[in-house]
């Protein structure tokens, strides 16, 4: 049985007004407004809601990577007009629900087709051709006694009958066998003997929720006019859709005490639980990097669950809530992972490890870090997949090594917009809908490599502070950004200092360098010095996000042999001389150089630990 003209009209109505028309709804929100009207798929005779709205010609669904269904209900505006005239207000159906033991049957003939609640059906599939019937025994149940049962299902006597029940003849073999409509059984105040037979198919495993085969005996309960034919589907929209997600974690989310009094349990004292959510919150949803079920999204933390180098990020999973006095349809439902207090150690759980920017600084790993450029450039726009992003950029760009899953690459964008955006150097067209920035790469035939992005609501690229919803949407690389003004390229080096090593020439060791390597290491600072100052190109510019600063990277052999197998990071004290931050490896070394230069010194692009 598919959807009669007054089921279309009832299910437009219904979902035109709950979500919207012309937009894009993820599937689950579809679901959602079904079950709350107390509608389900097999009330039409549906295996799923997809399935049901595939076959409704006023909802066009489409399928998106990964999976992700999405429907977007068709403008009918015929349709409007006949609910419009019919009056279906609130009025309306309150008069439907006063009379709830109306019979469900309607008279044919009417001149006019109104919107029809489609009604419950049986949800368990009976198809068999040999029917075993198993009687069971209850009390307080009458059974009509008009309906005929298969030969092996043997009736008591004194069975009181239900004399409005029409009868219904036995089902032969090979054809499925519904039950009589609940409104046809009527109870008795007199006691007897009451049957409740089930009919179980021969040689099926039931499975209870399948929804049964469409039943079309049954009369229909609208007349025979039919509706208007519905326009031609809508053209495909290319941008890409944005899933209903919440965009602000702290406007939107609803958190219980007792998971925020945990967090801060486990948290170092100064980050702020609520902050570390909203933050990788955003970033999950720029970068599509959550995982959604029935009802729920869950996304990583930015903290592990262990100071192990095996340890997993903490998971948390956000549900959606029944509205509320304060606006929030989604709550934090619980967080994932062994989070055993006894053993955090006195710092909290470490955070997630980052790119090898973070090393530039010298502390400790696991410690956290006000600036990460990744989670900044999400905060920026809505990138998509990091995946998709950088294989096209790097299709584009001049053939490079990036190492594995192209993970130089990521960092190296999400650095260089780090520093373009300080620099304002985002340059957005006149009429403020669409912004670019300079990648610093080039394509095969020496043209610059834009990344280009919609506007998304109103948004000033300039501001030295990000928002905490994205305000734009990536939409690709381009060698022609097709904006008023072109960006410029970002600018690391100011001074003489920033290139190479400078008078005066002494460079002391940080006090947790001289902690970590001892006396080892002076000598080594010591070699490393002499050897740069008799080459100047052995020094290599780095930038560090963190402090926005220019670091050098000098050649370092702390092994008696003599081999370079790491890199020093100097910090200019002014006249003083240089700080020794932090050892680290060449390929980190690689990685942080690459950000300034595409030509690096050959002690580190030969060897990559």
């Amino acid at each position: 049985m598919s959807a009669t003209p007054g089921n279309s009209l009832y299910l437009y109505r219904l979902l035109s007004e709950k979500i919207g028309v012309g937009r894009q709804t993820i599937l689950a929100r579809v679901e959602d407004v079904l079950l709350e009207d107390d509608i389900m798929a097999s009330d039409l005779g549906c295996a799923s809601v997809r399935e049901l709205l595939e076959s409704l010609d006023f909802v066009r669904v489409a399928v998106f990577k990964r999976g992700r269904v999405y429907a977007t209900i068709l403008p009918q505006p015929e349709w409007d007009a006949l609910l419009e005239r019919l009056g279906t207000d609130d009025g309306a159906e309150k008069g439907e629900q006063a009379a709830p033991h109306k019979s469900w049957k309607r008279k044919r003939g009417a001149k006019t087709v109104r919107p029809e609640k489609p009604r419950p059906r049986e949800r368990v599939k009976q198809e068999s051709s040999e029917v075993a019937p198993a009687v069971e025994v209850a009390p307080a149940v009458e059974v009509a006694p008009a309906v005929e049962v298969a030969p092996a299902v043997e009736v008591a006597p004194a069975v009181e009958e239900a004399p409005a029940v029409e009868e219904a003849p036995a089902a032969p073999e090979g054809v499925t066998i519904e039950h009589l409509p609940a409104d046809a059984i009527v109870p008795s105040d007199d006691e007897g003997i009451n049957l409740t037979i089930t009919y179980i198919p021969a040689g099926d495993d039931l499975t209870p929720g399948v929804p049964s085969e469409p039943d079309d005996s049954q009369p229909e309960t609208v007349s025979n006019e039919q509706l208007p034919a519905p326009p031609d589907p809508l053209p495909r929209r290319i941008r890409r859709p944005m899933p209903p997600m919440p965009q602000s974690f702290a406007a939107e989310v609803w958190c219980p005490n007792e998971i925020l009094e945990l967090l801060y349990r486990l948290l170092p004292f100064d980050i702020s639980p609520l902050t570390l959510l909203d933050e990788d919150w955003t970033a999950a949803r720029s970068t599509e990097a959550y995982a959604l079920s029935t009802g729920g999204v869950s996304f990583d933390l930015h903290c592990l669950r262990g100071s192990g180098p095996e340890d997993e990020p903490v998971r948390a999973t956000l549900g959606r809530r029944p509205p509320s006095a304060s606006g929030k349809r989604w709550q934090l439902i619980s967080l994932e992972g062994p989070l055993d207090e006894a053993l955090v150690s006195f710092e909290g759980l470490p955070a997630a490890r980052e790119g090898a920017w973070a090393e530039l600084d010298g502390l400790p790993t696991g410690a956290y870090r006000p600036t990460s450029p990744e989670r900044l450039f999400a905060r920026f726009a809505l990138l998509g997949p990091w995946d998709a992003l950088l294989k096209e950029l790097a299709r584009l760009a001049e053939p490079e090594a990036w190492g594995d899953d192209l993970a130089d690459l990521r960092e190296y964008l999400s650095v260089t917009f780090v520093r373009l955006h300080r620099e304002h150097k985002v340059a957005t067209s006149a009429d403020g809908q669409s912004c670019a920035f300079d990648t610093g790469l080039l394509t095969k035939g020496v043209e610059r490599i834009f990344a280009c992005f919609n506007a998304l609501k109103a948004s000033s690229p300039a501001s030295s502070e990000l928002g905490n919803s994205p305000s734009w949407q990536f939409a690709g690389f381009s060698t022609n950004p097709q904006i008023d003004t072109i960006p410029e390229p970002a600018s690391y080096l100011n001074a003489w200092e920033d290139l190479c090593l400078a008078a005066p020439y002494e460079v002391r060791p940080s006090k947790t360098l001289q902690r970590t390597y001892g006396n080892a290491l002076d000598l080594a600072i010591e070699q490393s010095v002499c050897r740069t100052r008799r080459n100047y190109r052995l020094a290599t510019p780095a930038y560090d996000p963190q402090t926005n600063e220019t670091r050098l990277l000098l050649p370092l052999a702390l092994e008696q042999s003599g081999v370079i197998d790491r890199a020093l990071v100097l910090a200019r004290m002014g006249e003083s001389g240089y700080e020794a931050r932090a050892v680290i490896s060449l390929a980190h070394a690689r990685t942080c150089a690459r950000v300034v230069s595409s030509e690096l010194p050959t002690w580190i692009t030969r060897q990559r630990a």
